[in-house]
C-alpha cells in the first residue's frame, strides 16, 4: 500500500506497512504495534437508549490522566488512527479537552463518536480546529422516530450542534476535519435508512455510514436485519441511490441474512477532503465470512484500564492498571486469539460482528446464496466497513 500521500510521521508509516505484512503473514508474535485504537474517556451517558447494552457502562469514575499519559508514550508515536471515545459520551469526560488536544503532536487521525445532545461551544472548535473526525450517533429523520430510540435525547439540539460544528468549520475550514451521521439500524428503524439520507442532503453533510444493530453475541428478537431481509435491502438500496444522487458517501452492512448486497459503500465514487488523511483500509479487515484482521491491527482500553482485543469489547487481555502495552500486546491470550482459523467463534464466544447482519437468531446461520445489486455505475467499486 502506498502511504506516502498521507502526512503521517515515518514511524506511523513503517508501523502501518509492518503490521500490513504481519498480519497477512498470520503471525502471533508481532514487532509491530497495532495501527489504530480505542481510548475510552468515560462510560458514563445521559441517554438512556433502547440499542445500549447498560452492562457495558458500568464503570462511574472517567479514565485518569495517569493511566492516559501512559497509553500515549506507548502508542500514540505509532498509530495511524485514534478513536476517543469507546461506549458512554465522550464529551462528558471532565479532560477530555486536555486528551484530544495531545493530538496536535502526533500525525494519527484523531476520531470521536458523539451523540451531540452535550457539546459546549469551545469542545466544538476545538474538534474543529485540532481536525478531528466526528461521528455524530443519528438514528431516526424526526424527532418523534429519534427520542423514542435515543430517550432522554432533545431533537432540536442534536441538530442545532451538528449545525454549530458545521459554522465552526466555516471560520476554521480545518483541511482535515470531517462530519459523518453514524446510524445504528435494526428493524425497529430501517424505513429511516433513506430519510436520513434525505435529511443528511438537505443540512449539506456529505457522509451518512448505517451500523447493524448489535446487543452483544446474543440479538434481541424483532431487531436484527437479518429477521426480513427484503425490507432491509429495499431500503438499504432505496438509501445508496440517494445518497449516489446527491454525491453523499455511504456505506452499510454487507451481508442480510444469505444475501449479499455489493457494492455496500459509494466511498471511492465521492472523493473528499478526509481522504487526504484516512487510507481505506483503516475501515477495513472486519471479520466478514469469519476471518478478522483486528486481532493485529487494533486495540481498546476501558476508561478503567481494561484493554480488549476489538471495538466488540469481548475480550479482556491486560489492564493498564496493572500492566502496559509491551506486557499484553503478545501475552500468551493474545497469541491464542491469533492461531484461530476462523472468527464466528472468537476464543470460543459467537463474534457478534460476524454473524449480526447474518443471523437472525434462534436458527441456524445461512451460507451466503446470491448477491442483491445495489444501484451502481459502471466502474464503481466496493469494499468493506468497520463496525465502528
Amino acid at each position: 500500500m502506498d502511504l506516502e500521500r498521507y502526512p503521517f510521521s515515518e514511524a506511523v508509516k513503517k508501523n502501518f506497512l509492518l503490521n500490513e505484512r504481519e498480519f497477512r503473514q498470520r503471525k502471533t508474535v508481532l514487532e509491530s504495534y497495532p495501527i489504530k485504537i480505542y481510548v475510552e474517556p468515560t462510560q458514563k451517558c445521559q441517554l438512556n437508549c433502547i440499542t445500549c447494552d447498560f452492562s457495558r457502562r458500568s464503570e462511574k469514575d472517567d479514565m485518569s490522566l495517569e493511566m492516559f499519559g501512559r497509553i500515549e508514550r506507548d502508542l500514540f508515536s505509532h498509530v495511524a488512527e485514534v478513536n476517543f471515545y469507546f461506549v458512554g459520551e465522550p464529551a462528558l469526560a471532565k479532560d477530555i479537552r486536555k486528551m484530544i488536544s495531545v493530538s496536535e503532536k502526533y500525525t494519527f487521525l484523531p476520531k470521536i463518536f458523539i451523540n451531540a445532545n452535550h457539546l459546549p461551544d469551545d469542545l466544538a472548535e476545538l474538534f474543529v480546529r485540532l481536525g478531528f473526525f466526528v461521528n455524530v450517533s443519528f438514528d431516526a429523520s424526526t424527532k418523534e422516530a429519534f427520542e423514542r430510540i435515543r430517550r432522554e435525547s432533545n431533537f432540536e439540539s442534536i441538530l442545532a450542534n451538528i449545525r454549530k460544528l458545521q459554522a465552526a468549520q466555516a471560520r476554521i475550514g480545518s483541511p482535515r476535519f470531517h462530519l459523518r451521521l453514524a446510524c445504528t439500524i435494526g428493524q425497529y428503524n430501517i424505513e429511516e435508512a433513506p430519510r436520513i439520507v434525505r435529511l443528511a442532503a438537505s443540512m449539506g453533510l456529505r457522509d451518512v455510514m448505517f451500523g447493524a444493530y448489535d446487543s452483544g453475541a446474543e440479538l434481541e428478537p424483532g431487531r436484527s436485519l437479518g429477521l426480513d431481509i427484503e425490507r432491509t435491502v429495499r431500503c438499504f438500496k432505496e438509501a445508496k441511490a440517494i445518497a449516489d444522487r446527491e454525491k453523499i458517501r455511504f456505506s452499510c452492512p454487507a451481508q442480510f441474512g444469505a444475501m449479499l448486497i455489493m457494492p455496500n459503500n459509494n466511498w471511492r465514487d465521492f472523493p473528499l477532503p478526509i481522504d487526504r488523511f484516512a487510507p481505506f483500509e483503516l475501515e477495513g479487515a472486519n471479520p466478514f465470512k469469519g476471518d478478522c484482521g483486528y486481532p493485529w491491527i487494533e486495540m481498546g482500553v476501558r476508561s478503567n484500564g481494561q484493554i480488549v482485543s476489538c471495538c466488540q469489547r469481548v475480550h479482556e487481555m491486560g489492564s493498564y492498571a496493572r500492566e502496559s502495552f509491551h506486557d499484553v500486546w503478545n501475552n500468551a491470550r493474545y497469541r491464542e486469539l491469533r492461531r484461530q482459523k476462523s472468527f464466528y467463534q472468537c476464543l470460543g464466544r459467537e463474534c457478534a460482528m460476524a454473524v449480526y447482519s447474518i443471523w437472525s437468531g434462534g436458527t441456524k446461520r445461512p451460507a451466503p446464496r446470491k448477491a442483491a445489486k445495489a444501484p451502481a455505475e459502471k466502474g464503481r467499486r466496493g469494499g468493506r466497513r468497520s463496525g465502528l
